[in-house]
């Protein structure tokens, strides 16, 4: 989104999955798809509290063998990106309730 006063909390929300999923795209040229070097840096940096320290790297293998369903390119595009973090949200919310 191009400006991002006046937006709801649920569309701030939705620009940051924009912005972090580019942040880490972007890194190897390509902001339509997350490498598996890309998804293990957004997993380490972005969400330490659900990934034990020393399991970055099969936690991301695993990722993308269950998230790379569309094309099977080893790549993770934005939809299924944005599964994680559906996923993830549904977790976590059961577990504050």
């Amino acid at each position: 989104m191009a400006c991002h006063e006046g937006l709801t909390d649920l569309e701030t929300c939705m620009d940051g999955c924009i912005r972090i999923f580019r942040k880490y795209a972007m890194t190897d040229g390509d902001m339509l798809t997350l490498s598996l070097p890309e998804l293990k840096k957004l997993l380490q940096t972005e969400l330490p509290r659900f990934i034990k320290k020393g399991e970055e790297d099969k936690v991301a293998r695993e990722m993308m063998t269950n998230l790379d369903t569309h094309v099977k390119d080893n790549k993770i595009s934005f939809q299924e990106f944005m599964s994680l973090v559906s996923t993830i949200s549904v977790y976590a919310h059961s577990k504050t309730c």
